[in-house]
């Protein structure tokens, strides 16, 4: 039996601002290091600092909202 159900969501923009110039945002460059557990290399916009995080940015994440969170 096929049951529909409404669901409400939101979506986010996650992004990782520089540690280094404070300004430029953090973007991939399209490298995986084959670590365990895999790290993606990123270069920042504005001063060009390279870093490896566990995810890779920007990325978006949508959650569902229960109706009594909207309220």
């Amino acid at each position: 039996m096929e049951i529909r159900t409404e669901l409400r969501v939101v979506a986010y923009l996650d992004e990782m601002q520089c540690h280094i110039c404070g300004y430029g945002k953090m973007i991939s460059n399209g490298i995986s290091l084959m670590s365990h557990p895999p790290k993606y290399q990123h270069v920042c916009n504005s001063c060009q600092w390279q870093d490896n995080y566990l995810k890779s940015y920007p990325c978006t994440n949508i959650e569902t909202l229960s109706f009594e969170e909207e309220k």
